[in-house]
């Protein structure tokens, strides 16, 4: 696509936007195309693989390899600086599609797919001036309302309309609903039971509920020249009201009806993905369906998004990190590709030179001063292997792991000194509040968040991200990887994102008196009740519920929307970073640069002492919600999906999805702030 609209890199690696989701744009509704057809990682020496553009977090690097054994290099995501003018073309950085590609014209109610639209509109290009044949790369138009318009006045320059309800299935695909075949079913069905009927108004059966399950004979070939019309109903505001009709032209000039059919029991439509590849599914797996949702809705897309807190000095070790001796051995050099970095070296090649021609012809990257390790070790290269050996899955680390060297070096390592990636201050609060330990205000930070693959239907647990596929039913969740390569792949793109934030952490021993209490206990135990009833595959079943999350995740929510309220953060800009486990009492509220309130806010809270004031009226607010009694006294069913909160609704301790890092559950007020057995009673109730 020549034009495209600039994005902001960040949106093309977070909760909504990246590898496989559909972008909303000026153009239309855009897919992103995996990564390697991106201009960007193309060519001989893509500018993805320069040094300027290196992800330089070698801490997740060596995590993302226990996945990704022949991982080289994580890449930043490409720059998408605005378009110069209105309606200037971008620089082609990111490959993107129209998606769904079934569009309709608002005027003559054609409806059709965008290959076939795109080639009538060439198909007449020698009637139309060059500036005009160009518009349609600007957005896609309708030739025959072109034409009409012009025989008698100005050309109206009708653009289409794509259509709202694409297929999804659990393995990942997204195609188009089979548009021509919905409205050929009637017509199908009773060709199906009585050959001899022809589909008409009268005798069409009746839609199908929104409740009943629909098929739709796929194998059966659409008469060809069939074209299809897009109707919309004045008088119906539903589904019924619009309607798929299919015509075809005759010799003598007419039209001939061969069926229609309303979106009535649309959603109800279940096809396998084996009948969708012309419809776009590239790799069909047998047994799998795929069902209609709206293109805009949530379950589209679940990106897996692997974030780490950037630690400077010497990092800490975790499983998966590189061996002793050059890293150049673990980044696939062959004693064939060191023979000939030998010989150009005895040749006098430069070296620059040389390493140049390395990342040319075989994608590895070497610095100078490993090129001097290896020199100094006369090229030899030990043992041939193209990455490193595969960690058993029971030895891979877990988030809790990986979180806590960063929970350690913050509360342990970390100094005050000056850094570009952390400046850390100390916060006195434990005396005016108590039950609260040692507390930082982080002045500086930087995030690094590389996504690895995305879901559709359903997202998966964040422990699951770096884990491989279960082996299960055909409805079990797949991912997609951000590269064809999939697990093979060389590379991975994230984004680096710098920030401010505030970190506290909870008395280690007044939080352990306060979990084991028999009160926190039976509590506990009516959300545990409520996960054990969920399937395998929800994440709201993969973390155990403890007294001391659900703690720590509430605390969290309610100080966010203290921070909503009184200093006019949205919500929306503030993520949380939890840190629980055993050892492990913190949370991390964190805001990063482009989003509103990043500029110092926060960290002005620590130093001009209104953290106590605010931290007090975020749990005095928590003992009010605008629900109340009912929230406060929900009963073991519990709210929210699955039943995983308890008093915890929208109205106090909900946030928006991107500012919760387990979709808005294990969540309990009453924990924190009751009366009798809420962590800080004593401090509310005194």
């Amino acid at each position: 696509m020549p034009a495209t609209d600039s994005l902001q890199t960040r949106k093309l690696c977070s909760a909504y936007g990246g590898v496989g989701s559909l972008i909303e744009s000026r153009l239309g509704a855009l897919r992103i195309l995996p990564a390697n057809e991106w201009p960007y990682l193309r060519g001989q020496n893509p500018r993805a693989y320069r040094e300027e553009n290196r992800l330089n977090d070698m801490r997740l690097l060596a995590r993302l390899r226990c996945l990704f054994p022949e991982l080289r290099r994580l890449a930043r995501m490409p720059s998408n600086p605005p378009l110069a003018f209105a309606g200037a073309p971008s620089r082609p950085r990111v490959a993107v599609d129209f998606f769904p590609k079934w569009m309709y014209c608002p005027s003559c109610a054609r409806f059709d797919h965008h290959a076939n639209w795109r080639r009538q509109w060439y198909l007449t290009a020698t009637r139309k001036t060059a500036f005009e044949v160009s518009r349609f790369e600007d957005a896609p138009r309708c030739d025959y309302c072109f034409h009409n318009d012009k025989l008698s006045g100005p050309a109206r320059w009708q653009t289409l309309e794509q259509v709202r309800f694409v297929m999804t299935s659990p393995a990942g695909s997204i195609a188009d609903v089979p548009w021509p075949h919905w409205a050929l079913r009637h017509r199908q069905e009773k060709e199906a039971t009585a050959p001899e009927m022809m589909a008409d108004d009268a005798n069409a059966p009746d839609e199908a509920g929104e409740a009943s399950t629909t098929t739709l004979a796929m194998r059966r070939d659409v008469p060809k020249g069939t074209e299809l019309y897009y109707r919309t109903s004045g008088r119906l505001n539903d589904l019924k009201g619009i309607t798929i009709e299919a015509r075809r032209r005759l010799a003598d000039g007419g039209t001939e009806r061969l069926g229609s059919a309303t979106l009535a029991g649309l959603f109800g439509l279940r096809v396998p993905e084996t009948d969708m590849e012309e419809y776009g599914v590239a790799r069909p797996r047998r047994g799998v369906p795929m069902k209609p949702v709206l293109r805009a809705s949530n379950s589209v897309y679940y990106p897996h998004i692997v974030q780490s807190l950037y630690l400077p000095g010497e990092q800490p070790e975790v499983v998966g990190a590189e061996a002793d001796g050059p890293s150049t051995i673990r980044f696939g050099l062959t004693p064939e590709m060191a023979q000939v970095l030998k010989e150009n070296h005895e040749d006098e090649m430069p070296v620059h030179r040389n390493l140049n021609r390395l990342l040319t012809k075989h994608g590895i990257e070497l610095s100078p001063e490993q090129f001097e390790q290896l020199r100094a070790a006369d090229f030899i290269v030990p043992e041939p292997i193209s990455a490193m050996p595969p960690v058993p899955e029971a030895s891979q680390p877990g988030e809790e792991d990986y979180r806590r060297a960063e929970y350690r070096y913050l509360t342990t390592e970390a100094t005050p000194a000056d850094s570009k990636e952390l400046l850390l201050r100390p916060l006195d609060l434990a005396v005016q509040l108590p039950g609260l330990g040692p507390a930082w205000q982080l002045d500086r930070l930087k995030m690094t968040a590389v996504q690895t693959s995305y879901t559709r239907q359903q997202p998966l647990d964040r422990d699951a991200i770096l884990t491989q596929d279960e082996k299960g039913s055909p409805l079990s969740i797949r991912r997609r990887f951000t590269f064809k390569y999939g697990l093979k792949t060389h590379t991975l793109l994230g984004v680096e994102s710098y920030g401010e934030g505030l970190f506290f952490t909870l008395d280690a021993e007044r939080l352990q008196q306060w979990e084991n209490k028999p009160a926190v206990l039976k509590r506990l135990d009516q959300l545990l009740a409520n996960q054990k009833a969920l399937s395998a595959g929800s994440p709201g079943a993969a973390r155990k519920a403890t007294a001391r999350f659900v703690l720590l995740h509430t605390l969290s929510h309610l100080l966010v929307r203290e921070l909503e309220f009184q200093c006019g953060y949205p919500a929306t800009s503030l993520q949380e970073r939890l840190y629980v486990g055993p050892g492990m009492q913190g949370l991390l509220i964190y805001t990063i640069a482009g989003s509103e309130g990043s500029y110092g806010g926060l960290v002005s809270l620590g130093r001009t002492g209104k953290l106590p004031g605010l931290l007090k009226s975020a749990l005095h607010r928590a003992t009010d919600c605008a629900a109340d009694p009912i929230c406060w006294h929900t009963d073991a069913q519990g709210q929210g999906v699955g039943g995983l909160n308890m008093a915890a609704c929208a109205a106090c301790a909900l946030l928006p999805e991107t500012s919760c890092e387990e979709f808005n559950s294990l969540l309990d007020r009453r924990l924190v702030v009751d009366k009798d057995f809420g962590y800080f009673r004593e401090l509310l109730h005194q």
